[in-house]
């Protein structure tokens, strides 16, 4: 797995002064099928850390723990498996289908990453977990698949895309 999205630029940039907010309540991990191992399963081990697939969404890949806390498990489109023409479930056998959605985009994502130590935001947390987070090149290829998903004939819609 690896971390994409606001998580991974925070990582990336750590306390810099820059005009991000820095926080983000949800979580966007990809996947690289090619590496993923057939057990524990998914879903398993998802609902074992106590998680459901996200009730308000009803997406793919889209996971709630019961205090609110979403995470999105996403596989890069090329890397997605063959299904029904607009179909946003990966498939990833013998993965369920419904545990990860196809995103374009994220291909980038599964050659360009760093290893990194994650503390635990509480300070009083001793925790630290050793994660693969996307690099910049890979952060700034999927948010320039984004604009261009979310482009339409009026021009970019920023409040989907964090782009003005």
């Amino acid at each position: 797995m690896i971390v994409i999205g606001a998580q991974a630029i925070y990582l990336h940039t750590g306390g810099a002064a820059v005009a991000l907010a820095e926080a983000t309540k949800d979580s966007d991990l990809a996947l690289d099928k090619r590496v993923l191992a057939n057990e524990p399963l998914l879903e398993v081990a998802l609902r074992a850390a106590n998680f459901i697939p996200n009730p308000e969404t009803n997406q793919p890949g889209a996971w709630v723990t019961a205090r609110g806390i979403p995470v999105d498990l996403m596989v890069p489109e090329s890397l997605a498996g063959a299904g029904p023409g607009g179909r946003r479930a990966a498939r990833i056998p013998p993965h369920a289908k419904h545990v990860a959605r196809r995103a374009a985009g994220l291909e980038a994502a599964v050659v360009d990453y760093t290893p990194m130590q994650i503390k635990a935001l509480d300070p009083s947390d001793t925790r630290v977990v050793r994660a693969h987070v996307a690099g910049p090149a890979a952060l700034l290829i999927a948010k320039l698949h984004k604009v261009g998903e979310r482009t339409d004939t009026e021009g970019v819609k920023s409040s989907e895309t964090g782009c003005a």
